[in-house]
């Protein structure tokens, strides 16, 4: 830029005369906010220059003509009396006198030097959220951070923007101060820690006076996923699916490891996780070959129980737990001729907290027996529901179909659901006046329920004989259809959790034959879209028989047990656990 005359010449006595250090700073701010009333300053020293820190409160607000221009200037008298190097920030703010919403943020440096002529800077300001309507704090703040979601493999600049900050200001995550680098009055940075764990963690700002500033939570997610195959505890192969449960209450989910109607037998074998991945493994035997099992708190003890249905001796077996995880069986005869594959479900249907048992036979009549609140079964306390629809029920479910606070009874169908609203121990003696929910099309088997859309209400994830997925949002609504949930293959074996730490649960779904477990990831819109890349490729001609996701270490991340076997054959089956070690 061109010098005018008046510089030339002030230069020239400069030179003859001797420099005095000029004590202005011109400021030039670019994106102010029309609505802007009023500007305000800091000023402060780069760590490490030496020169005393000048306070925000030693600079009067600048307010603002009215209109705003889109571009202002103004003059600063600064106390240096060297050269310098300074950070200079600006908020512009809605009121007079620096008070009101925070409209704009923007910071820069600046070298500071010994000149005639007054020393420039310009400032960049970046809108902010606050307006009138979400309301305005008084005072120093934190306005926004970024990146909102935080590596677990750390190393991430994370940048917190506010007005207020000094010099000395730390941010703080998860109640650790970090090493924090002082930019502006506006914004702070620092370098993110790794985490071991997907958790939500608070951050806060610390000021140099000691008052902390609250913000929120960041949430600690996966950029990269990976799984590492563990040691299985288990002797037996064979054994075709799952469950997870705390069986001895030590906060520490342990497994249960059964045969299924495609593996016939009577073991049932209990890994009980006495510290992370360190299993104490027990058999149980059942009186005979059994088709159905069900875990539950049968006599109001506060432990879990397992329960298992025998068509062929038409019994019902119940491992009674002893606490921590030592169970003794008790069976009881059901008094009726059962079908193979009979579905066993234990539910608390009367709220006592002593479940109670439901079994659906062959499809055409579901018994309920009720509990005496000491996990004591009988004939006497058997009921008959006859089914007269022809959905070809599956399974049960028990849930608050009609969100009115009480149970209901669910019978998956072929297309449809058959719901007993509010039934209690009393099911009726048909299902004549049972609600009916018709879908446009087969989906026949249950494969989770969970909630995926976050309303805290549990959605059904349904499969039909194709092996494609259908998700029934939100139970409650019955003029609601399954929505489609596009998968790159042919599966019938589902696994829902929130695998990348994002807080939105995503889905996975079993391959067969091509092997691979598909990940299939909830966007923040709700939309679901599978990976390219698969989080397991077990190998061409793989069929996937038993998926479950559950956190076992307590990192929470999710790892995954997953029953196997070549070809769709029946024997051979193998089971592993993949611990989840993405970061």
């Amino acid at each position: 830029m061109p010098w005018s005359a008046r510089a030339y010449w002030l230069l020239l006595l400069c030179l003859a005369w001797g420099c005095q250090r000029s004590p202005t700073l011109r400021v030039t701010v670019s994106g102010l906010p029309a609505t802007a009333a009023s500007l305000a300053v800091s000023i402060a020293v780069e760590p490490g220059a030496g020169p005393p820190i000048l306070p925000q409160t030693d600079l009067t607000p600048y307010e603002l003509p009215r209109p705003s221009e889109q571009q202002t200037d103004f003059v600063l008298r600064l106390p240096f009396q060297s050269d310098a190097s300074l950070l200079v920030g600006v908020a512009a703010f809605s009121q007079a006198g620096a008070s009101g919403c925070l409209l704009g943020l923007g910071s820069a440096s600046h070298s500071f030097r010994t000149t005639i002529l007054d020393d420039q800077v310009q400032v960049t300001l970046s809108p902010q959220g606050e307006n009138e309507q979400t309301g305005c704090l008084p005072g120093p703040r934190v306005v926004t951070v970024t990146p909102t979601q935080l590596a677990a493999a750390g190393g991430e600049k994370l940048r917190v923007f506010g007005w207020g900050f000094l010099p000395g200001s730390r941010i703080v995550l998860n109640g650790a101060a970090l090493e924090t680098r002082y930019v502006s009055a506006g914004q702070l940075e620092a370098t993110t820690p790794r985490s071991s764990r997907f958790t939500e963690v608070p951050l806060q700002v610390q000021l140099a006076s000691g008052p902390r500033l609250p913000f929120g939570s960041l949430r600690y997610v996966a950029r990269t996923l990976r799984f590492e195959l563990q040691t299985m505890p288990v002797t037996l192969d064979d054994l075709d699916s799952s469950r997870v449960a705390d069986l001895d209450r030590d906060g520490r989910p342990d497994l249960v490891l059964l045969h299924g109607p495609y593996s016939a037998g009577n073991q049932i074998q209990v890994a009980l996780q006495r510290a992370p991945w360190q299993f104490d493994v027990q058999t149980l035997l059942s009186p005979s070959d059994y088709d159905s099992l069900d875990i539950a708190d049968l006599d109001g003890d506060g432990d879990l129980d397992l329960v298992v249905i025998q068509a062929s001796t038409e019994q019902i077996t119940c491992f009674m737990n002893r606490g921590s995880g030592t169970f003794v069986p008790q069976s009881v005869g059901t008094g009726v001729t059962l079908e193979p594959g009979t579905t066993l479900r234990a539910t608390d249907l009367n709220m006592d907290g002593a479940a109670e048992l439901l079994l659906l036979n062959d499809n055409t009549t579901l018994y309920t027996f009720e509990n005496d609140g000491n996990g004591v079964f009988s004939t006497a306390k058997r009921r008959a529901t006859t089914l007269t629809q022809e959905y070809y029920s599956s399974d049960i479910l028990s849930a608050d179909f009609d969100r009115d606070g009480h149970l209901d009874v669910l019978l998956i169908g072929y297309l449809g659901l058959t719901v007993f609203n509010n039934p209690g121990t009393s099911l009726p003696m048909d299902d004549k006046l049972a609600q009916r929910v018709d879908f446009e099309r087969e989906a026949s088997l249950v494969d989770v329920r969970t909630d995926l859309d976050g309303d805290s209400i549990q959605d059904l994830v349904l499969s039909d004989y194709d092996g494609d997925f259908y998700w029934l949002p939100s139970l409650g609504a019955s003029d609601k259809q399954p929505a489609r949930i596009e998968t790159p293959c042919v599966a019938y074996e589902l696994g829902a959790g929130d695998v990348d730490g994002d807080g939105r649960t995503d889905l996975m779904a079993g391959c067969d034959i091509d092997g691979d477990l598909a990940l299939i990831r909830q966007s923040a819109l709700g939309e679901f879209k599978f990976d390219d890349t698969p989080i397991l490729a077990l190998g061409s001609g793989t069929t996937f028989w038993s998926l479950r996701v559950a956190d076992l270490d307590g990192d929470n991340k999710p790892d995954l047990i997953v029953s196997v076997s070549p070809y769709y054959r029946t024997k051979n089956l193998k089971r592993y656990i993949y611990r989840n070690v993405s970061d």
